[in-house]
């Protein structure tokens, strides 16, 4: 009787590995409202703090925290109170 080989298959991953799974795309609510702390006490203390301290800090990129700072929104878009139904 011959033998039959069986082949070994290797182990398949479906799910990405979790560096490429987290997106960036939008920074959590803490993170935001950290970036406009930051920038608070900047003022009122009259102490510069850094973009690249804030980065270190809050994990948000400095281009980000720029965007955010015109944005004056401390809530992120699915956090901030529903205002009723679109015109």
């Amino acid at each position: 009787m011959p033998q039959i080989r069986t082949r070994r298959s290797r182990a398949r991953y479906f799910t990405p590995p979790i560096e490429f799974s987290q997106s960036d795309s939008q920074v959590k609510t803490p993170q935001r409202s950290a970036v406009l702390a930051a920038k608070l006490l900047s003022q009122e203390l009259c102490i510069p703090i850094p973009q690249e301290l804030v980065h270190k800090v809050t994990g948000v990129p400095p281009r980000t925290q720029s965007q955010i700072l015109a944005s004056k929104q401390p809530r992120t878009l699915y956090n901030i109170p529903d205002s009723g139904p679109d015109p």
